[in-house]
């Protein structure tokens, strides 16, 4: 279905009709390489990288930006810091000019000291935080515990507490109670006790306030219905890597939402497909998605798509928790209306 028509043109046929096509197009993986280079080193962003080096990067404008005629800072330097204090301090001085997402970690208490000083942003991307059970794990392939392990979890404590001005994505029927209920009917279900009850382990990996989110679940899991959880803790490339390879038990990740009402957002779930983490499959769910993409009649198509949510919801392979809000600190001088 792809076709080249010249050096700098490429036309692809599909199967079916597909709305967010274009915006297929603009990830990464269909990024054009050039010549012999195995790596992309042109991108559609408004900057290229000049220089790497130990303490940090150099930004310089990209020739190729579509949008290269609006022109912005002639160069950026990003400086690496680990220590968070320390970049704050550098920021109140003056020495930064941008503090916070996409590049650094705002702790709790410097979130509340640049709001009381009128200095925070915040922005709000189709961004969602949600957990994944791997349904292949004994105690996790029962959708009563998957339930109970969601109707524990306060979301608007975590989003008041630990991710401020998030959104929080509440189930209706939380409670503790409802929680417990589900709880007692999944060991019944798979015959175990609380004596006999494997521990598990939640994956996490070292971004932003990561370490109080574990630590809440682990304590809220364990108090409210007796599991015993074991924290791991990784970076980045080691956390995703694991992911892919579904080497974890439950694990908590940030995933877009642009689209997420389309049969593609809801493809992703189920089967094979490579965004389904926690490997859950569902015969029936995967029909609808079958018959939903090839329906024309938009009631009917509404209609399957209702039908197969609520099996998503029923069976819940992962648990959304909330919307991620951006927050960070400008430089008064600076404007930046983009982000």
């Amino acid at each position: 279905g792809i076709h080249v028509i010249d050096p700098e043109t490429l036309q692809v046929q599909l199967e079916e009709p597909d709305p967010q096509f274009l915006n297929k197009l603009s990830q990464p993986f269909f990024f054009p390489l050039f010549g012999t280079n195995r790596e992309p080193r042109w991108f559609n962003g408004p900057y290229l990288i000049q220089e790497t080096k130990k303490t940090g990067l150099k930004l310089d404008l990209n020739p190729y930006f579509w949008n290269a005629h609006e022109r912005g800072f002639e160069h950026i330097e990003i400086q690496w810091a680990d220590n968070i204090n320390t970049i704050f301090s550098l920021f109140k001085q003056g020495k930064i000019d941008w503090i916070g997402d996409p590049l650094t970690i705002l702790s709790v208490e410097q979130i509340r000291e640049l709001e009381k000083e009128n200095l925070l942003r915040k922005n709000i991307f189709p961004r969602r935080f949600s957990l994944h059970f791997n349904t292949h794990n004994p105690l996790l392939s029962c959708a009563a515990i998957r339930q109970a392990l969601s109707l524990a979890i306060d979301r608007s404590h975590i989003c008041q507490e630990i991710y401020p001005y998030s959104i929080p994505l509440e189930v209706s029927n939380y409670s503790k109670e409802f929680a417990i209920g589900f709880f007692e009917e999944g060991l019944r279900e798979l015959k175990l006790s609380r004596d006999t009850l494997p521990a598990l382990t939640f994956s996490y990996s070292n971004q932003t306030r990561r370490d109080q989110l574990a630590e809440y679940l682990q304590t809220t899991w364990k108090n409210t219905l007796g599991i015993q959880v074991h924290l791991k803790k990784d970076t980045w490339n080691q956390f995703r890597s694991h992911l892919e390879k579904r080497n974890f038990e439950i694990c908590g990740t940030i995933q877009d939402t642009m689209n997420e009402h389309s049969w593609d957002f809801l493809e992703r779930f189920e089967g094979d497909n490579s965004w389904n983490f926690s490997q859950w499959s569902h015969p029936k769910y995967k029909t609808l998605i079958r018959l939903g993409k090839q329906e024309t009649n938009p009631i009917k198509e509404q209609a399957l798509k209702q039908e197969a949510e609520d099996i998503l919801l029923e069976n819940i392979p992962f648990a959304p928790l909330f919307n991620y809000t951006h927050l960070y600190a400008l430089h008064s001088k600076l404007e930046c209306p983009y982000f």
